[in-house]
């Protein structure tokens, strides 16, 4: 499985390059050759054809041999540029019919050989196996190097906040992605990991929208379809999905945070020295009404009255209805504790907070997206594997 670049760059080197067609009959053959023996494979996928946008079009397709583009056989419904990033099209050997897809995905592909052919000179994109200037585990792909690990060991699995924190302290930060070239890079690295999803650097933590942490500027993204939704309102950092999806490889899904996953570091070739996280204090202000308030942050407990009291889901809800900022309430150290406690002495009924494993993932998140590091476990808790808020 290769990139629409990876595979062209193979053909070539085999003195042809991706498949084109030029008339029904071309294709019709070439369907009863070869889509017997497809239709027994395993992997019944489209596979990438030579047909492409040029880097400077967005409307003109064009064949990478350089034959003229006199014929098309469309799926219904494309070619669509989906989030403006299909700039690539790949062909089903049963059906015949085209797709345009992202350049990135990892798939098969079809080489068109003349009789004749004398192989051309490789331009494959580099695989990232030089880890010269890198370092034992980095790969290097330009000016930059990457971390890809063996992400079968579980303390390679974090959440975002400690993966950042880890790629900090190895003198680079999470992943991010600038070029089709540097993605294509990062899709390949990634293709055979056991793991779904990986984190990167993107995140909007801040209500603000996304940003690469490293602070470079937010100029490619690659969303899955349907993405970013905000599920429920708690996804607010970003991952890549990688090969083990092969129709979603290498684009980007928002995730809770406090999610557990291995991820990807990126640092440029000069660093060498670890970087401290620092973060900037929030200001104090004024709770709404009817909201009381310790440090930074402001409560209301709702329930009182048995009318008012709610499930989990639907408590959540009502807490998300008064604003973008509103949720239910997290507890991150022992002042904060210590004054819901206080105020829970003269109440009379328990009171759902933003901690769960709604998702059933085998651990326990921040509705608020926050790094759950301070917790308050009555004995023997978390105990029934159906309790989950």
């Amino acid at each position: 499985m290769k990139s629409w670049t990876e595979a062209r760059s193979y053909c070539r080197a085999e003195g042809g390059d991706l498949a084109s067609f030029h008339s029904d009959e071309e294709r019709n053959w070439f369907m009863s050759s070869i889509g017997y023996y497809y239709k027994y494979s395993v992997n019944k996928r489209n596979v990438w054809i030579g047909y492409h946008l040029e880097e400077d079009s967005t409307v003109s397709h064009t064949w990478s041999d350089g034959t003229k583009s006199n014929y098309t056989s469309w799926d219904v419904g494309q070619p669509d540029n989906h989030n403006g990033r299909e700039r690539c099209v790949s062909f089903h050997p049963l059906t015949g019919k085209w797709r345009d897809d992202d350049c990135a995905t990892a798939r098969g592909w079809i080489c068109k050989v003349p009789y004749d052919a004398t192989p051309l000179p490789s331009t494959t994109t580099p695989t990232g196996t030089d880890t010269a200037n890198c370092g034992d585990k980095w790969r290097s792909f330009g000016d930059h190097c990457y971390f890809y690990g063996d992400y079968t060991e579980s303390s390679f699995s974090k959440s975002w906040f400690y993966s950042r924190q880890w790629c900090l302290e190895n003198a680079g930060d999470l992943l991010s992605i600038h070029t089709p070239e540097e993605a294509n890079f990062i899709t390949t690295l990634i293709s055979k990991s056991a793991h779904l999803k990986l984190w990167i650097g993107a995140s909007d933590f801040n209500l603000q929208g996304y940003a690469w942490t490293d602070g470079t500027p937010m100029n490619y993204v690659n969303w899955a379809k349907n993405e970013p939704n905000s599920q429920y309102g708690d996804e607010r950092c970003v991952s890549i999905y990688s090969g083990k999806d092969t129709s979603q490889a290498g684009m980007f899904n928002d995730e809770n945070c406090g999610n557990s996953l291995p991820f990807i570091c990126k640092k440029h070739k000069d660093s060498s020295t670890p970087v401290t996280l620092t973060t900037t204090p929030s200001v104090q202000g004024y709770c709404p009404l009817g909201f009381e308030g310790i440090g930074n942050r402001c409560y209301k407990f709702i329930g009182e009255v048995a009318t008012d009291r709610k499930n989990w889901v639907d408590a959540k809800v009502a807490c998300a209805a008064l604003g973008d900022r509103y949720s239910l309430a997290s507890i991150t150290n022992p002042m904060e504790q210590a004054f819901i406690t206080s105020k829970l002495q003269v109440k009379e009924t328990d009171y759902w907070i933003g901690l769960s494993d709604y998702y059933r993932m085998h651990f326990f998140t921040w509705q608020t997206n926050e790094q759950l590091e301070y917790t308050n476990w009555d004995d023997n808790e978390p105990a029934a594997a159906w309790s989950v808020c």
